[in-house]
């Protein structure tokens, strides 16, 4: 007997509605047209309880192709060359672990100031998220080296005055020469005061959000607070700090020589120089990704 021709609107033929099971369906398994609208409803949840099994024995047989990058510090060491303490003008000051320049009544003190000094210096705008320290990447990691890379290259700089009047030190003149060949240059807070300056350097990583704009003026106010000032005489009696700050080191950099030339020592009427001096610091550099503990964990703030 023969089938009569079926009519659009009698609908689909009943084993039509099993035809074509959904892509995320469990195998094996048929669902009925009151499961395929359950799973419509709550595919997700479908997924986790059908496909999550199956990525967790995937992660685990490949577990041995998996790599965890270790946990290492990099480490950047400064110490004043032997040579440089051989001079009578120069010398190593226990106190304080600076190495000094002296002359006629005036001093130059410097100390490098590592990551880790300066993580501890700011530790309040560090160990938190997102990290605030200007000079320091703090607690972010590169995954790919294992550790923090140095973001900045900073000194502590002391001028202390027993003899002049007034004296003063520009530290836009300083320069850093490496053994590669680079002189590396001064970095002010203001585009306006220096080829480098932090304000274009964080102003180019300034993000879009809400509080980023807060964030940027956060580390500027830090980096204003913090950087030995140009045009400031130190007078008799008295002294002066502030940070200098250069680019980071290349990791072959192995000797470095600080010079602070135009030393001011005495002015005429109308403060133009008529005495100077100049300072030249020359350091061994060790530099090295070592095995450490983790980093205190960041905090979000607020």
């Amino acid at each position: 007997m023969t089938r009569p021709p079926r009519r659009p609107e009698d609908g689909p033929r009943p084993a039509d509605t099993h035809a074509a099971a959904p892509a995320w369906a469990c195998p094996l398994v048929r669902p009925r047209p009151a499961q395929r609208a359950a799973r419509a409803r709550f595919g997700s949840a479908h997924w986790l309880l059908c496909g999550l099994p199956a990525v967790a024995a995937a992660l685990l047989l490949a577990g041995g192709c998996l790599r965890f990058p270790p946990q290492l510090v990099y480490q950047v060491e400064m110490a004043p060359e032997p040579t440089l303490l051989e001079q009578g003008s120069y010398y190593l000051d226990p106190a304080d672990s600076t190495t000094v320049f002296e002359h006629a009544g005036v001093r130059l003190k410097v100390r490098y100031l590592s990551d880790a000094a300066l993580n501890q210096d700011y530790a309040k705008d560090t160990f938190r998220a997102p990290n605030l320290n200007p000079f320091t990447y703090g607690t972010d990691r590169d995954l790919d080296l294992g550790y923090a890379p140095p973001r900045f290259t900073v000194f502590r700089l002391t001028v202390v005055n027993q003899a002049y009047p007034k004296v003063l030190v520009d530290p836009a003149r300083m320069v850093l020469e490496t053994d590669r060949g680079e002189r590396l240059g001064y970095w002010a807070v203001s585009q306006r005061e220096a080829t480098n300056s932090f304000e274009t350097y964080y102003m180019q990583r300034r993000g879009k959000g809400g509080n980023e704009d807060y964030y940027y003026q956060q580390r500027l106010g830090l980096v204003r607070e913090a950087l030995y000032r140009r045009q400031t005489f130190v007078y008799q009696g008295e002294s002066y700090t502030g940070k200098v700050a250069f680019a980071a080191l290349a990791p072959p950099v192995r000797q470095v020589v600080l010079r602070v030339p135009d030393i001011v020592l005495r002015v005429d009427a109308f403060d133009r120089p008529t005495e100077t001096a100049e300072a030249v610091f020359r350091f061994s550099v060790g530099q090295a990704a070592v095995a450490g503990s983790p980093p205190p964990q960041a905090v979000q703030a607020d």
